[in-house]
């Protein structure tokens, strides 16, 4: 199971990738910096071709008027829209899926239950004949337990995929509590999914006592609110942004979403304004009255860094959420007339990744659960699935969620705001390394571990780029081998991967021998190093005049 989700989120953050190019794009199409031309040669159908400023045009090119270049932005605006929310649609529906076939292995407890329920010993019978049956016995039998159970199972049947945050924790709600029903009915016998009895019977309890309060039954707001903690404890190093633009000057927000209702609001939001641009409808979809935020502060959102200065993060919590909540307004009232720029494209974006993040760390919790506290050695396996793979699958996702990330150490630490670090590396990058790095190519900039000054023990600063391409080329050896040329406030600063605690221990495991292999070496030519990326480090052999400033 959690390989084909890792699966899937692998394809979705792919197409999210490919659809961050196709913003850029309509980001320099905007902007004039991407020309396009009709191509009127006789011998050829008539295409569009892209064209950069400075390229040559043959006279057969014709220049698109302004009209029929904004027809295109709006076609490749609301392009980005829709396939965004495809590829979210696409990644939720494998995890619907998986779980679907989980709850298969209560079968026959389902069988069990109609059986008992209907009093019907027929083991194949007609569909009316059931349902009808089902009807008679809800109709005359409201308030047993077993009245309400079914009611409650078939509320939670669903048709089609909503890729919202409300929609995929009914999904995960509605796999605990099936499982915590067959428990209580003690039918775990007759589940077949490559365990003991005794062992199946344990893993089960352990998904129940992990979600389930012990003083409530069946209560869904607890397990969501248990869920929420732990997606929000899980992924502290994960956000998403709001990107605004004012006085012509572009603003990015790190936010963090710290509840299931502000989660919720926020994913309707998204699909509803894809919902707009669809089909045009609002009444019937999560934009309706029924499903809004009464205020602006119902989206809960926590601003962890920003690049507008001047401003306290408290002030621009309560900007972005108002925000949030004009958008909504905004895509009611206008509905596909609604203003679409880059920087909603880039929000809209941005909360799709963080949101997938959010599921997949769900469902990767929940399918440890089920077998993780059942470790008896090596041979306890869940589906063919041991737990060490399950460990392996959730390192490599943990890795993949820091790609984009570099770790530098001894930037001088300022008394005050942190901006001053955000200039320091665009410098550096710039300037000091020869890698052309925009203002909006980096995410965040960071310092990590508790606030406190220090002249003499700056805290490391943690840059998060737009793509792991920008990092690479940042972390290349040509690059950083400048480094050994600059002025004595940039030479000093040193680089490294951002990495997990696994990682990191082998790390240093890899440093030590390479200290071994420099003290055996009696040439005293060479330079021994870790190089490599997290997972696929290595020992290198470097010739000293070649050595340039690299942790790894």
């Amino acid at each position: 199971m959690l390989q084909t989700l890792v699966d899937a989120y692998d394809i979705f953050k792919k197409d999210m990738k490919k659809i961050s190019d196709k913003i850029s794009d309509e980001r320099m199409l905007e902007t004039g910096q991407l020309k396009l031309t009709l191509t009127t040669n006789q011998e050829e159908p008539k295409n569009i071709l892209s064209q950069h400023p400075g390229d040559n045009c043959s006279s057969n090119n014709v220049h698109l008027d302004q009209y029929e270049l904004q027809l295109i932005i709006d076609s490749l605006q609301r392009s980005v829209i829709i396939d965004s929310t495809a590829a979210l649609e696409t990644f939720f529906s494998q995890i619907k899926k998986q779980f679907t076939q989980l709850l298969d292995i209560i079968y026959e407890f389902d069988k069990e239950f109609f059986k008992n329920y209907l009093r019907y010993d027929k083991t194949t019978v007609d569909r009316k004949e059931l349902w009808s049956k089902v009807s008679e016995k809800l109709t005359s039998d409201t308030q047993s337990e077993n009245s309400k159970d079914l009611t409650q199972m078939i509320m939670f049947t669903q048709t089609g995929i909503k890729p919202t945050a409300h929609d995929f924790y009914e999904t995960i709600v509605n796999f605990i509590i099936k499982i915590k029903q067959s428990i209580e009915q003690s039918h775990t016998s007759e589940l077949h999914i490559g365990a003991s009895k005794s062992q199946l019977s344990s893993n089960l309890s352990n998904i129940t006592n992990s979600y389930i309060s012990p003083s409530t039954k069946l209560h869904t707001s607890y397990i969501k609110n248990k869920l929420t903690t732990m997606a929000i404890t899980k992924n502290q190093q994960v956000s998403w942004q709001i990107w605004t633009q004012k006085e012509g000057k572009t603003y990015v927000h790190k936010v963090k979403t710290t509840s299931y209702h502000g989660l919720v609001h926020q994913s309707n939001l998204f699909y509803g304004i894809r919902c707009v641009f669809a089909h045009g409808e609002i009444e019937h979809t999560i934009l309706s009255e029924n499903y809004a935020p009464q205020n602006a502060c119902d989206f809960d959102i926590e601003v962890t860094s920003t690049n507008q200065r001047n401003e306290s993060h408290s002030s621009i919590k309560k900007w972005c959420e108002q925000h949030l909540f004009n958008l909504r307004n905004e895509a009611r009232e206008k509905r596909h007339q609604m203003n679409v720029d880059y920087c909603l494209l880039r929000t809209m974006h941005s909360f799709y990744m963080y949101l997938a993040a959010w599921m997949h760390t769900i469902c990767a919790c929940v399918a440890c659960d089920l077998c993780d506290k059942q470790l008896h050695g090596e041979g306890l396996q869940l589906g063919g699935q041991n737990i060490q793979e399950i460990r392996r699958l959730l390192q490599i996702t943990d890795r993949e969620q820091r790609a984009n990330n570099i770790i530098i150490y001894n930037i001088a630490e300022p008394a005050g705001a942190s901006e001053e670090d955000r200039q320091f590396c665009m410098n550096l990058f710039n300037k000091v390394l020869g890698v052309k790095i925009e203002e909006n190519d980096i995410n965040t900039v960071e310092r990590l571990g508790k606030s406190r000054y220090s002249a003499d023990k700056p805290r490391p600063v943690r840059v998060q780029f737009r793509d792991t391409d920008l990092k690479n080329k940042i972390m290349h050896t040509e690059s950083l081998s400048k480094l050994k040329y600059a002025e004595p406030i940039y030479k000093q600063v040193r680089f490294a991967h951002d990495m997990n605690r696994e990682d990191r221990e082998e790390w240093k495991i890899l440093v030590a021998e390479a200290k071994k292999k420099q003290s055996e070496d009696q040439s005293g030519e060479y330079i021994y190093r870790v190089k490599g990326t997290p997972g696929n480090f290595r020992i290198v052999q470097i010739r000293k005049r070649n050595y340039s400033s690299v942790m790894y």
